[in-house]
């Protein structure tokens, strides 16, 4: 072989080593992006975890408030003789109930201010504690409810202390309206609740072994919050075609009731734009519906309208800025939107499309180190076969 020949071999060589080093460096910059994403994606899951523990801590705060502020609220005043009649209504009695105190000293207690169903407790614990000086409800605070002017029924807290003897007793009671209270309470509960579903939720994405496990658990948790009997999911296809496929993963409380509904879900796949998931597929937003079976663009209409399906709400499941999935509920009633809790189901998706994110970039990590085994196995094969004399 020519000194010319051996070189230009040289230099072939040499350029096919530089190139394989070019693509090796290539797939092992790809394997480093596809860490720096996974990185990322578990440091979003830890803000998201810190944002739920400030949730908790605004939530004690609110608390504190709401009890201050009842603390400080006045009490309507109302007394009382031994026949039950009105003898005594103070100005926060007048605005409390809406009788004005004319209209009310005289007239027997229970005939306008205890509801239906007390009024035989309340005569008959007069009675007794007349007779006997026994009152199981005396000189204590209760809580229990009373009447309005309009009729309506709320909850007060109650505290009724005796004074004097045989017909000559008189009773006071100082009553506090709990209706602040209660809803306050209620709130709390409320958001308490979705905090808690928050927190498991995200825990269960982060623990979840694949995106089948995250969604049931998904539907589980909205269910149990909601109380809705029916949750499903959709997920994308993976044809390109950006339709739903609908999923075995569901959530039933009665699912003997709902057969027909899911079979029929089973066998409908969904267009974007088609149903109510492909309606949250096409914006990418959380849907309302107060009532499927009044709703033209629903075409599960004859199974949801057979099994008393009404009212339902979609969430979409995003990884990254993509809908992924949608995780749907239906109630057996028509319900009026409610956009808090549309808002709030919002995060859900949100964290249970992280476990989408995380298993795409688990893959993309995965492929890019295959790549890089097999191009660095493909170089040290090449050198070992080609290797130089010298």
């Amino acid at each position: 072989m020519s000194d010319e020949a051996s070189q230009e071999n040289e230099d072939r060589l040499r350029a096919e080593v530089a190139a394989l080093r070019e693509l090796l460096a290539g797939h092992e910059r790809a394997a480093r992006d596809s860490a720096d994403r996974l990185e990322l994606a578990e440091a979003e899951l830890r803000e998201c975890r810190e944002e739920a523990a400030r949730l908790e801590r605004d939530l004690r705060e609110a608390e504190e408030r709401t009890r201050v502020l009842v603390d400080a609220s006045h009490d309507a005043v109302v007394t009382m003789d031994a026949q039950g009649r009105v003898t005594g209504w103070n100005a926060q009695a007048e605005v409390l109930f809406g009788w004005s105190a004319l209209e009310v000293l005289g007239r027997r207690l229970s005939s306008f201010l205890i509801p239906p169903q007390h009024r035989e407790a309340h005569e008959r614990g007069l009675q007794t504690f007349l007779a006997t000086g026994i009152g199981p409800v005396l000189n204590r605070r209760i809580e229990t409810t009373a009447l309005r002017r309009d009729g309506r029924e709320f909850p007060v807290e109650l505290s009724i202390s005796p004074a004097g003897r045989g017909d000559t007793y008189l009773f006071g009671a100082f009553i506090r309206d709990l209706t602040a209270r209660k809803e306050a309470e209620a709130a709390l509960h409320q958001q308490t609740a979705l905090v808690k579903l928050l927190q498991e939720v995200a825990t269960a994405a982060n623990l979840a072994p694949n995106t089948e496990h995250a969604l049931q658990t998904g539907i589980d948790q909205v269910c149990a919050y909601t109380g809705w009997p029916v949750g499903h999911a959709y997920v994308l296809a993976g044809d390109g075609t950006g339709d739903l496929l609908p999923t075995r993963l569901w959530h039933f409380d009665q699912p003997q009731r709902f057969e027909r509904f899911r079979q029929a879900t089973e066998a409908t796949p969904l267009p974007s734009g088609i149903g109510l998931p492909g309606r949250v597929m096409a914006t990418g937003q959380a849907t309302w519906l107060m009532d499927v079976t009044r709703d033209s663009n629903f075409p599960r209409l004859r199974a949801a309208s057979d099994l008393g399906v009404r009212a339902g709400f979609g969430i979409p499941v995003l990884a990254g800025a993509s809908v992924v999935a949608v995780l749907e509920f239906f109630s057996s009633e028509a319900v009026e939107p409610d956009e808090p809790l549309l808002q709030a189901m919002a995060h859900i998706g949100s964290q249970v499309g992280r476990v989408f994110e995380r298993q795409r970039a688990e893959e993309e990590l995965r492929q890019a180190k295959q790549a890089a085994e097999e191009a660095n196995r493909a170089k040290s094969a090449f050198l070992a076969s080609m290797a130089l004399p010298f």
